[in-house]
């Protein structure tokens, strides 16, 4: 499994929750932050996914959506490897 994390302003949190019900209905996490970007700050959005890899191109599909949607030059996505446990 992979953990996703799309980092995005904190802007239009209702619709960022939209477009990630959208594409992941089977479930997501969104935590709010301070990001630091360019010498500035400015309140951040990450959007947690824990998804197979093949997902990643639904994951960077909605990473564009959430740009867009926001009106930023970028958004940036990582991914990592991860072990899943539901207890």
């Amino acid at each position: 499994m992979k953990l996703f994390r799309i980092y995005t302003e904190n802007k239009n949190m209702a619709r960022v929750v939209e477009l990630a019900s959208e594409v992941f209905a089977e479930g997501f996490s969104i935590f709010t932050g301070q990001g630091y970007w360019a010498g500035g700050t400015e309140p951040c959005l990450i959007v947690e996914i824990v998804a197979a890899q093949k997902q990643e191109v639904f994951v960077v599909a909605l990473a564009d959506l959430i740009k867009t949607e926001n009106s930023q030059q970028c958004v940036m996505v990582t991914w990592s490897d991860v072990e899943v446990a539901f207890v």
